[in-house]
């Protein structure tokens, strides 16, 4: 049964740590690189706000520098005009000149150089925003907002030069087909190739759309890679989960190991819990409960090691290991038994199921029938039992053999009529929880149901979990069959379980 528990041996516990570091390597990486994304993403519209807002405030500042200068217009560009349109850039932050403009050429301007220079072959006339080099200075680029008035045309140049380090290299602004990038002005659209990984970001404005790179994968893993604190974030928590996957498996691996040395060397002893009687109040039997208490832990609660022994097959050894102690119990003579004397006994269905169960049985069943005990099976109605054939047959022979069936924890689990009808149990055994719900004030009509249905089928019904006097009145008012409980004793070692015996005789 050892080499049936998988993580039995230290290479299968490396295994099971290596594939807890691996999983949790590649959810945390997974998980951070989205996180690095999110920040990148939020960096990034924060930084297309400002762009935004500061492209929205040049504007604006063209739209009012263009409403102050068109007051200036209709007369001849004289040392006034000249002088009034040379103070007005001063007081915006980004407007670079103001122009007017007559026949392609400019009449009138803030910059005295600009004057009576052809601007065809840098402004478009029929455009109400543009972006290129100005007209005198081909290293600096602008956006000019072009008005057309009765009196003339005014375009007003906006500095481009502040933008470029707040584009950085994730964002670009097109206009009117061309595209501003960190690196200066691209004559092609969105559209273009060279663009292809962009996406616009929503329009805030007719004038210009403001896009964002979509980054490659490669520098999606950078975000992961070139944060050491990430870094060490992801390798610890991988270190932490392979580690604690080790230390459960070796625990599991342990309290295996300590399991099965406690059966071999009888330290899980059996205990004894009287069965009353209804009608005669006489002890007519005792279940029996493995009880383990360790050197170093103290009492191992059964809801602990039961389940462990189940899953790894020690079932069977520690079933074998109660039946041997409870021979020799027995044989002691201490106790003095009525015929008929009933010792009921869990068993897993992993026993059940197993291919030696019917040598298990054929060596058991003469043993106690020579000791005039009659051996009780409990199956308990928690496991999914597949009734099937060899199941049947199985059934039958331990009915033959003479050890009979009870169907522990009724209600609780998957048992229905058929199950029941297949099953042919001699008794049933109705859970503590409809017990506690007998109450002084009220009638518990779904234990009485039981009650009522398990006598039609004649079948025999014993109460677990009684703890007080009103719910043995209940019970045996209701002619329930036999009581077990903590009112009448908990589980006993059998020489206090003789004794309570003869105390309860006498």
């Amino acid at each position: 049964m050892y080499q049936q528990n998988f993580l039995r041996k230290k290479r299968n516990r490396l295994l099971a740590a290596g594939i807890a570091f691996v999983l949790t390597l590649i959810v945390t990486t997974t998980l951070v690189t989205i996180n690095g994304l999110n920040n990148h993403q939020r960096r990034v519209a924060e930084q297309a706000q400002l762009v935004q807002s500061s492209l929205n405030s040049m504007l604006s500042d063209a739209h009012e520098a263009t409403q102050k200068a068109s007051r200036l217009l209709g007369g001849a560009c004289d040392f006034n005009v000249e002088k009034a349109l040379n103070m007005l850039p001063g007081r915006y932050r980004h407007i670079y000149s103001i122009n007017v403009v007559h026949n392609q050429h400019i009449s009138c301007s803030s910059l005295l150089a600009n004057k009576h220079a052809d601007i065809g072959f840098v402004l478009p006339l029929d455009k109400a925003l543009w972006m290129s080099r100005t007209v005198r200075s081909p290293d600096i680029y602008v956006i000019s907002l072009i008005t057309h008035l009765p009196q003339g045309t005014l375009y007003v140049a906006s500095d481009l030069r502040f933008l470029y380090e707040m584009l950085g290299s994730d964002l670009v602004i097109q206009v009117s087909g061309k595209t501003l990038t960190a690196a200066g002005l691209v004559k092609d659209s969105l559209a273009a190739a060279q663009f292809s990984h962009y996406e616009a970001l929503p329009a805030h404005s007719p004038l210009y759309t403001l896009a964002w790179r979509k980054p490659e994968m490669s520098e999606i893993i950078g975000f992961t890679l070139n944060s050491w604190l990430s870094m060490g974030f992801i390798l610890s928590m991988s270190a932490i989960m392979a580690a604690l996957t080790w230390l459960l498996a070796i625990r599991r691996h342990s309290l295996y190991t300590q399991l099965a040395n406690a059966i071999r060397q009888h330290q899980i002893h059996p205990h004894y819990q009287p069965i009353i009687c209804a009608k005669t109040n006489a002890v007519s039997g005792a279940e029996i409960l493995a009880r383990w208490h360790h050197d170093e832990l103290g009492f191992v609660p059964p809801d602990v090691f039961i389940p462990v022994a189940e899953s790894t097959g020690l079932i069977i050894d520690l079933t074998e290991s109660l039946l041997e102690q409870v021979v020799d119990d027995l044989q002691q003579g201490i106790a003095a038994f009525q015929p008929g004397f009933k010792l009921n006994l869990n068993i897993s269905h992993a026993h059940v199921v197993d291919s030696t169960f019917d040598l298990f049985i054929d060596y058991w069943s003469p043993i106690f029938r020579a000791l005039g005990i009659t051996l009780v099976f409990e199956i308990t109605e928690r496991e999914n039992i597949d009734i099937c054939d060899a199941l049947t047959r199985k059934i039958d022979h331990i009915k033959r053999s003479g050890i009979r069936i009870a169907l522990d924890d009724f209600g609780t689990g998957f048992s229905n009529l058929a199950f029941i009808s297949n099953l042919s149990p001699d008794s049933i055994k109705i859970d503590r929880m409809f017990t506690r719900q007998i109450s002084q004030e009220a009638a518990t009509p779904l234990i009485d149901c039981v009650i009522d249905m398990a006598k039609r089928m004649n079948i025999l019904t014993t109460a677990e979990g009684v703890e007080y006097g009103y719910q043995v009145d209940y019970l045996k008012a209701n002619q329930i069959d036999y009581l077990q409980g903590y009112f009448f004793s908990k589980p006993l070692c059998f020489s206090d379980f003789a004794g309570y015996l003869k105390r309860y005789r006498d």
